[in-house]
């Protein structure tokens, strides 16, 4: 899809307004380096089908300041580009371009990740060996990196990722649990459900439970069905989301057990409420909880489902 005479208009405009703000203010060390990133990856792969120079704006601006901008503008999403159904191999000059841009500290952290982001949604396989050499000085990094080895087919293994699940820094850790839990390993799924449960942090156990769910395992049934009785509130609707999200009759049940049999009033009723509110009043799991003489708080919420919920605090 090019871009349509609107588009090239609105973005000749807001480049010449761009373009007085920067005009008078020279690149410092790191943002040409930033330039240099954003140059290759819109001249090799985001802008291949709409040059800079066809938006008429290129005498507008000074130089090194062109693809900065424009950058910005991409960014906030104010156009939107056209990409290639099938992008060729990169060659091995790009590559190593590419791998000196992720080692690079002069570039920005979020351009780092969007570039990971963008090899690894088009598939390219051959920018694995400058990922293995990328610098992830923050969990964002982190998280980047892991996922795009994932997706381009080299996931971390269980011992790679066991340094980041000992780590104080708990964002760290959650990063680590959501690599685990992209892996096809059981034992992978076994140490995520242990983070769940026992990590000292509840942002890594939300984490945890939420990928879990991601997962796409009835195997984390079990471990979910323990967190939705978790006292912090963040764990408990973490682990409500991601029963909805694995759904099947493994899920269902769990939460037909947890409204019979929860630790406590408030999980039953609970649990009857996802129950409701993801399934509907008449759906056969609801049907099924109904007639297995739930507690009167639960038959409550199946005679009063909306007033209920909303009165509920979750």
């Amino acid at each position: 899809m090019r871009l349509d005479a609107v588009a090239r208009r609105d973005v000749r405009l807001e480049l010449r307004v761009e373009r007085r703000k920067l005009a008078h203010a020279p690149p410092d060390a790191a943002e040409r380096a930033q330039n240099r990133a954003i140059a290759f990856v819109e001249g090799r792969v985001t802008l291949r089908a709409e040059p800079l120079d066809a938006l008429g704006a290129r005498e507008d601006l000074t130089e090194g300041n062109e693809l900065r901008v424009l950058a910005g503008i991409v960014q906030r999403g104010s156009i939107e580009l056209a990409q290639p159904p099938a992008p060729a191999p990169l060659a091995a000059d790009e590559v190593a371009t590419i791998g000196r841009m992720f080692r690079d500290g002069g570039i920005p952290a979020t351009t780092r990740i969007a570039v990971m982001t963008l090899v690894a949604d088009r598939g390219l396989r051959e920018v694995l060996p400058a990922l293995a050499g990328a610098e992830a000085e923050s969990p964002a990094v982190l998280d980047a990196l892991l996922a795009a080895k994932t997706k381009l087919g080299a996931p971390p293994t269980r011992g790679d990722l066991r340094p980041y699940l000992e780590e104080k820094d708990p964002a760290v850790r959650a990063v680590a649990v959501r690599a685990l839990a992209r892996l096809d390993d059981p034992q992978a799924l076994i140490d995520v459900g242990r983070a769940a449960t026992a990590d000292a942090d509840v942002k890594v156990r939300a984490a945890a439970v939420d990928a879990l769910g991601k997962s796409g395992k009835s195997a984390a049934v079990p471990t979910l069905r323990q967190t939705f009785a978790a006292p912090e509130p963040e764990v408990r609707q973490a682990s409500a989301r991601a029963l909805v999200a694995l759904g099947g009759p493994a899920a269902d049940q769990a939460l037909v057990d947890l409204a019979l049999n929860g630790e406590s009033r408030d999980v039953q009723t609970y649990a009857a409420i996802v129950l409701i509110s993801e399934r509907g009043r008449d759906s056969e799991p609801v049907r099924r909880l109904a007639q297995s003489n739930p507690s009167p708080a639960v038959r409550r919420v199946l005679d009063h489902g909306l007033e209920i919920m909303d009165k509920h605090g979750e």
